[in-house]
């Protein structure tokens, strides 16, 4: 049945990832074209740093050249899960918001992967004399999805475990 709420409500969450899918490809685009193996250092815990990460997470398994061929799959079947999910089934405005920053972030690093063949990262983070792994913008909403998917499961499960 159609229910307009809903509609826009998906229609919100369309622009919401078309906004950060934008962000994330033209901030890659503009760190490839002047960054050119310089690093700009912003301050003590902030700088960037091009790097093209053919690897998973953190750059592991980057010298496997299956991972060449399953990733991709991998990546497609995720995505295409959370956007029948998102379309169809959830109703949870935390998991709809979870699902559009995994699903932004995923089609980010795709999109790089098959332009660059590789992702790029570029973000390089310091604290305490502790340098993090390079990351982007797609990066932080993947992050983001995934704490706000294990924040919603959690409030699920107490709110049904709680009730009278």
């Amino acid at each position: 049945m159609f229910n307009k709420y809903n509609y826009y409500n998906k229609l919100y969450l369309l622009i919401i990832f078309i906004l950060l899918f934008s962000i994330d490809i033209f901030s890659k685009q503009y760190i490839t074209n002047s960054l050119n193996n310089r690093q700009i250092v912003i301050n003590n815990y902030l700088s960037f740093t091009l790097i093209f990460n053919k690897g998973i997470i953190f750059g592991l398994l980057s010298n496997n050249v299956l991972i060449l061929y399953i990733l991709p799959i991998v990546i497609i079947s995720i995505i295409l899960f959370l956007i029948i999910e998102l379309c169809f089934f959830n109703t949870n405005k935390i998991l709809d918001m979870s699902y559009v920053l995994i699903i932004s972030g995923a089609c980010g690093n795709f999109y790089d992967r098959i332009k660059y063949g590789a992702v790029v990262d570029f973000i390089n983070i310091n604290i305490l004399n502790i340098s993090l792994p390079i990351f982007n913008i797609a990066d932080i909403s993947i992050f983001f999805g995934v704490i706000f998917t294990i924040i919603s499961n959690i409030c699920i499960k107490y709110k049904n475990n709680n009730k009278f």
